[in-house]
Protein backbone atom coordinates (compact mmCIF):
# COMPACT_ATOMS: atom_id res chain seq x y z
CA UNK A 1 0.00 0.00 0.00
CA UNK A 2 1.37 3.90 -0.53
CA UNK A 3 -0.17 6.73 1.30
CA UNK A 4 0.33 10.29 1.63
CA UNK A 5 0.08 12.86 3.86
CA UNK A 6 -3.67 14.01 2.72
CA UNK A 7 -4.94 10.10 4.20
CA UNK A 8 -3.84 10.32 7.62
CA UNK A 9 -6.64 10.31 9.38
CA UNK A 10 -7.54 6.09 9.41
CA UNK A 11 -11.12 5.66 8.87
CA UNK A 12 -13.79 4.29 11.61
CA UNK A 13 -14.09 5.36 14.66
CA UNK A 14 -11.14 4.95 17.34
CA UNK A 15 -12.07 1.60 18.84
CA UNK A 16 -14.10 0.78 21.94
CA UNK A 17 -12.56 -0.51 25.18
CA UNK A 18 -11.48 -3.99 25.97
CA UNK A 19 -12.97 -6.72 27.64
CA UNK A 20 -11.21 -6.90 31.00
CA UNK A 21 -11.33 -10.84 31.50
CA UNK A 22 -9.68 -12.11 34.29
CA UNK A 23 -6.37 -13.79 31.48
CA UNK A 24 -6.63 -9.97 30.28
CA UNK A 25 -6.32 -8.67 33.73
CA UNK A 26 -3.94 -10.95 33.94
CA UNK A 27 -1.06 -10.10 31.66
CA UNK A 28 -1.68 -6.70 32.31
CA UNK A 29 -0.32 -7.28 36.41
CA UNK A 30 2.46 -9.38 35.08
CA UNK A 31 3.63 -6.55 32.05
CA UNK A 32 3.16 -4.07 34.74
CA UNK A 33 4.16 -5.06 38.18
CA UNK A 34 6.59 -7.83 37.44
CA UNK A 35 6.14 -11.83 38.01
CA UNK A 36 5.75 -14.27 40.48
CA UNK A 37 9.09 -16.35 41.05
CA UNK A 38 7.55 -18.69 38.64
CA UNK A 39 6.75 -16.75 35.98
CA UNK A 40 3.42 -17.86 36.11
CA UNK A 41 1.45 -15.35 36.95
CA UNK A 42 1.88 -11.66 38.19
CA UNK A 43 3.63 -11.32 41.48
CA UNK A 44 0.79 -11.01 44.25
CA UNK A 45 2.50 -8.80 46.75
CA UNK A 46 3.69 -6.01 44.20
CA UNK A 47 0.43 -5.87 43.11
CA UNK A 48 -0.93 -5.24 46.55
CA UNK A 49 1.23 -3.22 47.66
CA UNK A 50 0.71 -0.69 44.47
CA UNK A 51 -2.94 -0.65 44.27
CA UNK A 52 -3.54 -0.64 48.00
CA UNK A 53 -5.54 -4.22 48.67
CA UNK A 54 -4.68 -7.75 49.72
CA UNK A 55 -2.66 -10.15 47.43
CA UNK A 56 -6.24 -12.26 48.10
CA UNK A 57 -7.97 -9.69 46.65
CA UNK A 58 -6.05 -10.02 43.23
CA UNK A 59 -5.82 -13.33 43.52
CA UNK A 60 -9.84 -13.56 43.24
CA UNK A 61 -9.63 -10.58 40.72
CA UNK A 62 -7.73 -13.28 38.10
CA UNK A 63 -9.11 -16.39 38.61
CA UNK A 64 -10.28 -18.75 35.71
CA UNK A 65 -13.76 -19.11 34.41
CA UNK A 66 -15.68 -16.42 36.13
CA UNK A 67 -15.74 -12.61 35.40
CA UNK A 68 -13.33 -10.31 36.61
CA UNK A 69 -14.09 -8.86 40.15
CA UNK A 70 -12.32 -6.04 40.01
CA UNK A 71 -13.90 -2.59 40.37
CA UNK A 72 -13.98 -0.08 38.86
CA UNK A 73 -12.04 1.70 41.03
CA UNK A 74 -9.13 -0.39 41.23
CA UNK A 75 -8.93 -1.40 37.61
CA UNK A 76 -8.83 2.59 37.14
CA UNK A 77 -5.60 2.44 39.18
CA UNK A 78 -4.33 -0.31 37.37
CA UNK A 79 -4.45 1.62 33.95
CA UNK A 80 -2.98 4.77 35.92
CA UNK A 81 0.42 2.82 36.13
CA UNK A 82 0.07 0.19 32.75
CA UNK A 83 -1.26 2.91 30.20
CA UNK A 84 1.49 5.74 28.75
CA UNK A 85 2.27 8.54 31.39
CA UNK A 86 0.73 12.06 30.66
CA UNK A 87 4.42 13.47 29.65
CA UNK A 88 4.72 10.70 26.99
CA UNK A 89 1.02 11.48 25.51
CA UNK A 90 2.25 15.15 25.62
CA UNK A 91 5.51 14.35 23.63
CA UNK A 92 3.37 12.01 21.36
CA UNK A 93 0.92 15.60 20.57
CA UNK A 94 4.07 17.49 19.86
CA UNK A 95 5.24 15.20 17.51
CA UNK A 96 2.07 14.98 15.86
CA UNK A 97 1.56 18.60 15.96
CA UNK A 98 5.64 19.07 14.26
CA UNK A 99 4.85 16.26 11.72
CA UNK A 100 1.14 18.52 10.33
CA UNK A 101 3.72 21.50 10.56
CA UNK A 102 6.17 19.91 8.74
CA UNK A 103 3.92 18.03 6.07
CA UNK A 104 2.45 21.46 5.07
CA UNK A 105 5.72 23.07 4.60
CA UNK A 106 6.99 20.48 2.45
CA UNK A 107 4.04 21.05 -0.28
CA UNK A 108 5.19 25.20 -0.60
CA UNK A 109 7.68 25.45 -3.22
CA UNK A 110 11.43 24.18 -2.95
CA UNK A 111 13.27 26.72 -1.42
CA UNK A 112 10.02 28.01 0.86
CA UNK A 113 9.41 25.66 3.65
CA UNK A 114 12.94 25.71 4.90
CA UNK A 115 12.91 21.74 4.35
CA UNK A 116 16.75 21.18 3.63
CA UNK A 117 17.72 20.01 6.45
CA UNK A 118 15.48 17.33 6.16
CA UNK A 119 16.21 15.96 2.82
CA UNK A 120 19.93 16.07 3.74
CA UNK A 121 18.77 13.27 6.28
CA UNK A 122 16.28 11.28 4.19
CA UNK A 123 13.31 12.58 5.45
CA UNK A 124 11.56 13.43 2.69
CA UNK A 125 12.69 10.47 1.10
CA UNK A 126 9.64 7.40 1.30
CA UNK A 127 9.12 5.88 4.50
CA UNK A 128 7.20 2.58 5.59
CA UNK A 129 5.02 2.55 8.66
CA UNK A 130 4.77 -0.97 9.72
CA UNK A 131 2.52 -2.74 12.74
CA UNK A 132 5.14 -5.38 14.52
CA UNK A 133 4.17 -7.77 17.12
CA UNK A 134 6.55 -7.41 19.95
CA UNK A 135 8.34 -10.53 21.13
CA UNK A 136 6.85 -12.95 23.83
CA UNK A 137 4.20 -10.51 24.77
CA UNK A 138 0.40 -10.24 23.26
CA UNK A 139 0.98 -6.93 22.10
CA UNK A 140 1.91 -4.69 18.89
CA UNK A 141 3.46 -1.43 18.18
CA UNK A 142 4.12 0.37 15.18
CA UNK A 143 7.61 1.07 13.94
CA UNK A 144 8.93 3.87 11.25
CA UNK A 145 12.04 3.19 8.62
CA UNK A 146 12.56 4.34 5.55
CA UNK A 147 11.69 2.58 2.52
CA UNK A 148 15.27 1.61 1.20
CA UNK A 149 16.39 -2.35 0.46
CA UNK A 150 18.58 -2.54 3.55
CA UNK A 151 15.95 -0.88 5.76
CA UNK A 152 13.28 -2.87 5.29
CA UNK A 153 15.86 -5.93 4.93
CA UNK A 154 16.10 -5.11 9.14
CA UNK A 155 12.22 -5.40 10.05
CA UNK A 156 11.46 -9.00 11.08
CA UNK A 157 8.78 -10.57 8.42
CA UNK A 158 7.73 -13.05 10.79
CA UNK A 159 6.78 -10.24 13.18
CA UNK A 160 4.95 -7.67 10.45
CA UNK A 161 1.14 -7.54 10.76
CA UNK A 162 0.84 -4.46 8.09
CA UNK A 163 2.66 -1.72 6.73
CA UNK A 164 1.99 0.96 4.39
CA UNK A 165 4.85 3.33 2.19
CA UNK A 166 3.87 7.18 2.95
CA UNK A 167 6.23 9.70 0.91
CA UNK A 168 7.81 10.78 3.98
CA UNK A 169 8.98 10.62 7.23
CA UNK A 170 6.13 12.91 8.49
CA UNK A 171 3.21 11.27 6.70
CA UNK A 172 4.26 8.26 8.35
CA UNK A 173 4.29 9.81 11.54
CA UNK A 174 0.85 11.39 10.89
CA UNK A 175 -0.48 8.12 10.26
CA UNK A 176 1.27 6.37 13.74
CA UNK A 177 -0.13 9.34 15.36
CA UNK A 178 -3.76 8.32 13.70
CA UNK A 179 -3.03 4.80 14.63
CA UNK A 180 -2.42 5.13 18.36
CA UNK A 181 -5.49 7.41 18.53
CA UNK A 182 -7.44 4.45 16.91
CA UNK A 183 -6.05 1.94 19.76
CA UNK A 184 -5.87 4.23 22.36
CA UNK A 185 -8.15 2.33 24.99
CA UNK A 186 -6.53 -1.26 24.33
CA UNK A 187 -2.84 0.80 25.14
CA UNK A 188 -0.59 -0.79 27.99
CA UNK A 189 2.77 0.10 28.08
CA UNK A 190 5.62 -3.36 27.50
CA UNK A 191 8.20 -3.74 30.30
CA UNK A 192 11.63 -1.47 30.85
CA UNK A 193 13.85 -1.82 28.08
CA UNK A 194 11.34 -2.35 25.47
CA UNK A 195 11.91 -0.57 22.18
CA UNK A 196 8.84 1.69 21.91
CA UNK A 197 7.07 0.36 25.00
CA UNK A 198 5.04 3.78 25.20
CA UNK A 199 2.82 2.93 22.26
CA UNK A 200 2.36 -0.69 22.20
CA UNK A 201 -1.05 -1.86 22.79
CA UNK A 202 -2.79 -5.57 22.88
CA UNK A 203 -2.58 -7.36 20.01
CA UNK A 204 -6.27 -8.48 19.61
CA UNK A 205 -7.52 -4.55 19.08
CA UNK A 206 -9.47 -4.15 16.16
CA UNK A 207 -7.37 -2.25 13.16
CA UNK A 208 -8.50 -0.08 10.48
CA UNK A 209 -6.54 -0.99 7.58
CA UNK A 210 -3.70 1.25 6.82
CA UNK A 211 -4.35 3.82 4.27
CA UNK A 212 -3.58 3.70 0.44
CA UNK A 213 -3.19 6.45 -2.21
CA UNK A 214 -3.89 5.84 -6.38
CA UNK A 215 -1.05 7.35 -7.91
Amino acid sequence: MTHDEHSAHLEGEPTSEPEWTPDRLRTVLMITYGTNAAGTGPDLGAVAAAIGVTSRTVRRWIQHNRPSGVSAQNLARVLADSRPSEEALRDEASRRRYAEDASARIELPRGMGGTDMWRQQGWLEPHVLAILEVPELPLRRPVITRATAKALDRLPKKRMVDHTLCQHRFAAELVKASLLEHVDAWRIQAPDGTTGRTETWFADAPLPPLPATHD
